[in-house]
């Protein structure tokens, strides 16, 4: 009897992917994942590693998960070869998804051709910060926040915070300084080359 890779009886159809696109949900690769896992302890066959792909995939339909997450897959995936008493193949494939977790780890100091945005939501995250920073009376209500500053603080902690937002204040006109200082000189210095261009 020819074995199949796929089940009859899946009732969803895709999975969510760490980096939230969805895509079609392929019992194969969950096989794949702990046949090689069972290769690399030589413990259990390609029919072991489909039939725990297969009770994988039954839990996934008891819990009613319409489009159950990779990391979610991967947690039912050691808890089944835990309970199907493949205990050695269970460490094999965790220190499998450990080691592609440090490989999905970005790395800021290597070099890239192609950067790629979504692959630093820091940035993201900063340049959004950056446009929010400048909070005015307008858009924010300090009322509560000065009468707590007033009421619910200490003398010592009211002058920790005056020194403290008095550093950041000090902080920002030396770097608008700075950046104004290097404006003026290439400014002078490029209106220099143009005269001279031009005589």
């Amino acid at each position: 009897m020819k074995k199949t890779t796929e089940s009859p009886y899946t009732r969803f159809t895709t999975i969510t992917k760490r980096d939230g696109s969805v895509v079609p949900f392929q019992l194969k690769k969950i096989t794949r994942a702990v046949e090689k896992s069972m290769h690399a302890t030589k413990h259990g066959t390609a029919i072991d590693a489909l039939l725990v792909a297969q009770k994988v995939e039954e839990k996934l339909v008891d819990e009613c998960a319409q489009c159950p997450s990779v990391e979610h897959i991967q947690d039912v995936v050691e808890q089944t070869l835990m309970e199907s008493n493949f205990h050695d193949v269970a460490k094999a494939y965790i220190l499998y998804r450990n080691e592609y977790a440090l490989l999905r780890k970005r790395n800021i100091f290597k070099k890239r051709v192609h950067l790629k945005p979504f692959e630093y939501p820091e940035l993201i995250e900063y340049v959004d910060a950056v446009r929010h920073s400048y909070w005015i009376h307008t858009e924010f209500n300090y009322t509560s926040d000065i009468q707590d500053f007033k009421v619910r603080v200490t003398e010592s902690e009211r002058n920790a915070l005056k020194n403290a937002m008095l550093a950041i204040a000090q902080i920002e006109v030396n770097v608008k300084t700075f950046y104004g200082y290097y404006f003026t000189f290439y400014f002078n210095m490029a209106t220099s080359l143009l005269e001279t261009l031009t005589l």
